[in-house]
Parts: C-alpha cells; structure tokens; sequence
C-alpha cells in the first residue's frame, strides 16, 4: 500500500461533499429567484422603476443618453432590453417618469412590461449570489460557502431590490466580484490576474457612482493589510513601484475602455458652462479656477466625459441634501447614524448576530495567523458603512446593499465554525439564528420592500419610510381593496410615480386643506410623514390623520381610513 493510499478515501469524500454543498447553494439561489419573481405581479412600479426604465430605453433605442447622469447606464439598459424585445420603443417624451410609464403601458401589457423590466435585473442578483459562493469557497471552505449563499439568499433587503428595476442589486454583484478580483490580483499579481479585476471593476464603474468610493477605500485598506502581514512595504520604493504599476496598468486599461464603450465611445467636456458656474461658486472661497481651465473644462470634449459630468451631478446632489426621515424626525441634511440604524432595524437580527460573530472569528485569524485574506468581508463592509456616514442622501438600505454579500459571507463564517469546531453552545446559537432568519424571511414574503425586523415591526412608520417602506409598490393593492370594499371614491394621497388613471381606482381626489375628510381616504406612509403638503401645508390635516386610526394597512405602506360624513372622524365603516 502506497503512502498516500489513507487519504484518497478523505480526498473522495470531501470532492463529494463539496458538489453536495455547491449543489445545495444552487438550489438556494433558484428558489431566491422563485421568490423575487412571484412578487413581479403583485406588486405595482415603484417611484424610480420608470425613470431608469425611460433612461435604459434611450440608450438602446436612440443610442443617446441625455435623460439624466447620476447614474451609469448599465442596469438601466438591463431593465430596458426586456420591454424593447418585446416591442416596446421611446415614445420621445421629454419628461421620463411620463416616458417611462408610456413604455409600460396599461393593463396587461403593463403587468407584462414591468416584469420584464424587473427580469433584467436578474442576472446580477444570480452573479452577487455567485460572487459570495466563490469568494467565500476560496477562502473558508465550501461549507462557509454554503451557508454565506444560503443566508444570502434569505436576507429581506436583497430580495426586495434584487426585484426591481432599479440599479442597486447591479452594484452589490458587481462590487463583489471586483473585491474578489482584487484580493487574486494580490495573491497573485500577474496579467491574468490584473484583465480579471478590470473587467470587475470597469462593470462596478457603470452599475453606480458610489462603487468608486466603496471600491477605492476597501482596495487601500486591504492593500494596507496585505503590506502589513506579507511585510512588502518594500514595493513602494521607487524601483519597485514602476513594476507594480505596469501589472495594474492592464486593469485601469479594461476599466477605462468598459465605462468608455458603455458611454457609446462618446466625447463630452467634463462641465457645462452652467455646471462650472456653480462648482466656481461652491468652492470660490477656497480656490480660484482659472480662466484657461475653464475654458478647457467646459470646451474640450474628453473620452466618458460624460460619465465624470455625472460623477460630479452627484456630488452636487450630496452637498444639495435631500429630505428624509429617521425616527419622527424630517431633515434635508441628514444623520450620521443613519445607516447604522437602518442596518439595524432592515436586516433580520440573526443574521446580525452571525455577521458581527463571524467577523470576531475572522479578525481573530487576522491577528492569529496574520492571515491577511480573512478580515476582507470585515473591512469590505466597514468601510461602505463609513464611507456613507457623512452622506446627505439619506434615502434608504438600498445604499448600502453591497455590504449584503460581505456580511452573508461573515454570517456563514461563524456557521461553518461553529458546526465545526465550535462548543455546543456555539453550534446551538449558530443553528438558531439560521432558524430565525429563515422564519424572518418566510415570513415577509412578498412584503420585501416593507419589512422590518422585531425592533421596528410593530410601527415601522415611525422609524422610517421612502424606498424602506412605501416606495409606491401597493397602488394595485389598493385597487383591489377598495373594489371590493365597493367604495364609491376615494381621497387620496398616493406617494409614486404610477399613472393613477391606469389602475382602475374610484373617483379619486385629492386631499384638501379646506373640506372635510369624509368617506375612504387612503394616504401613503411616505406622504403622511416625509413628502407632500400633510405636513408644509396642511399641518391640521396631517394631526387629524396622525390622531385617526386607519380601518387598515394596504400592503406594507398604504393607510386606508374611514370617516363618517356625519361626524368627520375615523370610525369603522
């Protein structure tokens, strides 16, 4: 018998294992798919689906991309090339929400067009669920592997975007895998290696602006770490740095050439004149622009310009602020903590804990073996957290939706640990709080979009809205409601971008400061305490709302109530 004849039977048995393991994780992302897509009907377009849509379709249909540039082209072209398979064109309508609802149409060719938008957002959700397998196998083992994708697959905000057409399931798959392709390219810096993560990192570059910030900070702080623990601080000296800059040069090459091609290989200058104007003004105080720079900014047409126009859109639109709400409270400025508590209450709590102990166990790595690859998803995730804490836009978990993959692989770290090495104590905890995020999950279907864990269930209302709760999705809910409540109008205050005339509502008014609320009156969560004149205008209103007590809750975010003509207060009908 040969030496190595004891361990062919472990050998054979782990390879078994494995394509059982891998098998399961496939079974896990088919029925995620199955879950995302039976919400496609029940639920109507939320506020932006039609705006990316409109955008997509230009790019496709007229080879232009004018409707607006906070946001890279490619998940919009995505939720656009369904409906234009299907026939679909750009109607050419100035204003794209009216252009995006003109492409869907009514009645079933609606419900056909919007589940085809929301298909071409598949994709990425099948891609970020691959990126966790094969990070995390890599790594940790098919066992983390597993349980990374499994509890992937199970968190209530990935399958709530992850079934829209919308841009943020785009960005948690492509940032992942440009992570992944990141910590190869440092195992191993060759031009395999380097090509693998430009590819990765040009699709981040168009699936959203901020994979810039997110991807930019980790890839220092992980570099730092690997310079740390390998001791290589020697390639920054000036011999050695060219070298490592002509092996990332492939890279910034694919990169560049991928954001270019999804700009259509157009030439832009990086400002207008009016778009300069206001950057002079915001940074006059500090710093004189001048003149021939101006004029070379705003005159020289420049390879994607277009994309470094948008790039500064969106730095405007941060320094601008936007209205939002966080536990009662409205600001156009923002909260630092506001992430923080979105993560907290958006995300089912045992998939918390396991997140925050799979990360001790692998910074534990870091610091026992100065395993530099371990820590990763740690630092991954941190950093997009901080990088958001100074942001004005406060809207939703949407905008951090690419710390998922990096927090699922930390969740299936301890799993695997804990099954594995662990007390029993640790295995019981561990297997528990699987059995809580699967219960969580299951028990939020189809309501996705609106679900909050048991710290904020019982009033989410009260601690958030917007794209959290009431994104516009429950207007065909209404509908229905109030069609079999036989109700004869409705008052209404509709937070969306629908066109209501599509949906075969009641007569609907809108609310008045002046008459009386009587009859059914059905308010959106978002319009009730963020949005719309119940609160800037009609402040008596928005008490009388507040003090009434609705005869119930469409979906996840529309308050249907009823007053008495007689008495105008809320009563049962």
């Amino acid at each position: 018998m040969t030496p190595g004849t004891p361990a062919q039977p472990t050998i054979a048995f782990a390879r078994k294992a494995g394509r059982l393991y891998a098998a399961a994780a496939v079974a896990a992302l088919v029925i995620m798919c199955a879950r995302m897509v039976s919400t496609y009907t029940v639920f109507t377009q939320t506020f932006d689906e039609p705006f990316h849509v409109a955008c997509g379709m230009e790019w496709l249909d007229k080879g232009v991309y004018h409707y607006e540039a906070q946001h890279p082209p490619l998940a919009r072209i995505a939720a656009a090339l369904g409906p234009r398979l299907a026939g679909e064109r750009s109607h050419g309508i100035a204003d794209p929400i009216l252009e995006g609802n003109a492409i869907f149409g009514s009645g079933r060719r609606y419900t056909r067009n919007l589940a085809l938008a929301r298909l071409g957002e598949l994709p990425f959700v099948v891609l970020a669920g691959a990126g966790v397998w094969v990070w995390a196998r890599r790594y940790y083992g098919y066992r983390t592997a597993f349980f990374s994708v499994f509890l992937f697959s199970m968190a209530p905000p990935v399958l709530a975007h992850g079934g829209l057409a919308t841009t943020d399931i785009a960005i948690t798959a492509t940032c992942a895998w440009a992570l992944y392709a990141w910590l190869r390219f440092l195992e191993e810096p060759n031009t395999k290696h380097s090509l693998f993560l430009g590819l990765w990192s040009g699709m981040a570059l168009i699936s959203k602006f901020t994979s810039l910030v997110f991807l930019g900070f980790s890839a220092l702080c992980i570099l730092f770490v690997w310079l740390s623990c390998t001791h290589r601080w020697r390639f920054l000296r000036f011999r050695i740095a060219p070298r490592a800059l002509r092996l990332i040069a492939p890279a910034m090459v694919v990169a560049f050439f991928i954001v270019w091609a999804c700009f259509l290989f157009t030439f832009a200058p990086l400002f207008s004149v009016d778009e300069l104007a206001r950057r002079k003004a915001d940074f006059s105080p500090v710093l004189t622009v001048p003149g021939f720079v101006h004029t070379l900014a705003t005159t020289v047409p420049v390879p994607a310009g277009q994309y470094f126009r948008g790039l500064g859109q969106v730095w405007r639109h941060n320094k601008g602020g936007q209205w939002s709400f966080l536990l009662g409270e409205r600001r156009d400025s923002g909260w630092w903590w506001f992430f923080p508590v979105v993560l907290a209450v958006k995300t089912p709590l045992g998939f918390l804990v396991l997140a925050l102990a799979g990360g001790v166990i692998l910074l534990k790595r870091l610091r026992r073996d100065a395993d530099w690859i371990a820590p990763a998803p740690v630092l991954f995730a941190l950093v997009i957290l901080l990088s958001c804490l100074p942001s004005r836009i406060n809207i939703g978990v949407r905008h951090v939706l690419p710390m998922y993959p990096a927090l699922a692989i930390l969740a299936g770290a301890f799993v695997s640990h804990a099954l594995g090495r662990g007390r029993r104590i640790l295995r019981f905890v561990a297997l528990a709080c699987v059995a809580w995020c699967c219960a969580s999950s299951i028990a939020a279907h189809p309501d996705y979009l609106a679900y909050f864990n048991e710290i904020a269930s019982r009033r989410p209302e009260h601690f958030l809205v917007d794209s959290d709760l009431d994104w516009g999705q429950d207007l065909g809910r209404l509908s229905a409601r109030l069609r079999a409540l036989r109700a004869p109008s409705v008052t209404l205050s509709y937070f969306g971008t629908a066109d209501l005339t599509k949906f075969n509502l009641p007569a609907a008014r809108s609310i008045s400061c002046e008459d009386n609320l009587k009859g059914y009156v059905a308010v959106s969560a978002t319009m009730l305490y963020l949005h719309g004149p119940l609160w800037s205008k009609c402040p008596q209103r928005y008490s009388e709302l507040a003090r009434a007590r609705p005869v119930e809750r469409v979906g996840g975010s529309i308050f249907l109530y009823y007053f008495a003509p007689s008495t105008a207060s809320a009563d049962d009908p």
